[in-house]
């Protein structure tokens, strides 16, 4: 794959770094954003990125109501393709259907087999485990017919991937010291996004909105 041009959304989060790092040692150019500084950014930008990269962050999806109203914005606009990480997955979720439930033992720095999420991924490798660090995960319930179709790989009692037309989200951390082979697994997820632009739907063919589109 070609080096990609990046931008990172940051929702402050302590392993955002890692993440960025490895996005440049796999030869990708990276610009970022912080989430609070998004109405001081030109929207028209957003589809100037090859991916925009949705990072981990702390807390709930509903502590950022000006970024779910922004997302649900961009991906009505058809311009974009999204990577989502941890929170940036869950973000993607939200956005096309499924719903957030709080995990009865929260996962913070546990390290578990993900073997069909990368069986799904492509990677064609077995025993593989990802770091998780989440209070909360994506129900496995399927949308209704006001929704797109998307795809999730449920495993570890959790969603740990969704992939819609547009975006492909990981609720684990690809990038951690805990997480088998990190550069492979962060190096398919950003191939399967990027080659969604050659199958970007036409406006006219979007008979199905994301959930939560709005205009005001």
């Amino acid at each position: 794959m070609k080096a990609l041009h990046l931008l990172f959304i940051d929702f402050n989060d302590s392993f955002s770094f890692n993440i960025i790092q490895c996005l440049k040692n796999l030869g990708h150019r990276v610009d970022i954003l912080n989430h609070d500084r998004v109405d001081d950014y030109d929207l028209s930008l957003f589809s100037s990125y090859d991916i925009v990269v949705l990072g981990p962050g702390p807390g709930h999806i509903d502590d950022y109501p000006k970024f779910k109203k922004l997302l649900s914005y961009l991906l009505f606009k058809d311009e974009v393709l999204f990577l989502g990480i941890c929170l940036g997955h869950q973000f993607l979720g939200d956005q096309f259907g499924l719903q957030l439930q709080r995990l009865d033992s929260p996962l913070h720095g546990r390290s578990l087999s993900i073997d069909q999420s990368c069986d799904y991924l492509g990677i064609k490798k077995n025993d593989i485990k990802a770091m998780f660090y989440n209070s909360w995960t994506l129900k496995d319930t399927s949308p209704s017919e006001n929704h797109f179709n998307i795809r999730v790989i449920w495993e570890n009692e959790m969603v740990t991937i969704v992939e819609t037309p547009l975006s492909l989200g990981l609720q684990f951390h690809p990038e951690s010291v805990g997480t088998s082979c990190p550069i492979l697994i962060l190096d398919y997820a950003l191939s399967i996004v990027y080659n969604k632009s050659d199958e970007r739907p036409n406006e006219s063919n979007w008979a199905l909105r994301p959930a939560n589109y709005s205009t005001s």
